[in-house]
């Protein structure tokens, strides 16, 4: 009896992945949509620090594993946290002061990890020139201790941004 129980379970797995459904993704009952947007809030306010001279915000924000990766404005294509940082503190030391914000915001939430894709918005300043800033930019958090932490960051790429130092 036990067989024949576990031979049409099987049975039944067997169908319901014909029909697609083992393929379907797993979404979680109560994902952390707010905690995602606080998070994208809080990165957002960091890029404006660093345009400002200050890079503590953005720092902060960042996960610091071996990991992470950013390819930012500039053209780079980074891996881990040291080079990532770094790349961070080039790119404060420019103060390209002005303001960015992000415009058609869409997330994905799973439990913990999370993809933010916008258009940012705004201008900087260089050299006493106003440049604008409208750029496709992704964002990936993960939560590591229950805080979201930036783990990938990518832009299309401005002539202005210079992070070689």
């Amino acid at each position: 009896m036990y067989t024949t129980r576990l031979l049409k379970s099987i049975a039944l797995g067997i169908s319901l992945c014909i029909l697609g459904a083992c393929n379907q993704p797993q979404i979680s009952a109560e994902p952390d949509t707010a905690g995602v947007a606080a998070a994208t809030d809080a990165w957002y306010e960091a890029l404006n620090a660093v345009f400002e001279g200050n890079s503590q915000p953005m720092k902060q924000i960042w996960s610091h594993g071996e990991d992470v990766v950013y390819m930012g404005p500039a053209g780079e294509y980074l891996i881990g946290w040291k080079a990532v940082e770094g790349a961070w503190d080039a790119q404060t030391a420019q103060r390209l002061g002005g303001r960015v914000l992000p415009e058609r915001v869409n997330m994905i939430v799973g439990k913990d990890m999370a993809l933010i894709n916008c258009i940012e918005i705004g201008e900087n300043q260089v050299g006493g020139e106003t440049m604008t800033v409208e750029i496709r930019s992704s964002t990936t958090f993960r939560k590591e201790e229950g805080a979201w932490k930036a783990v990938e960051h990518q832009t299309d790429l401005l002539p202005h941004v210079n992070t070689s130092g």
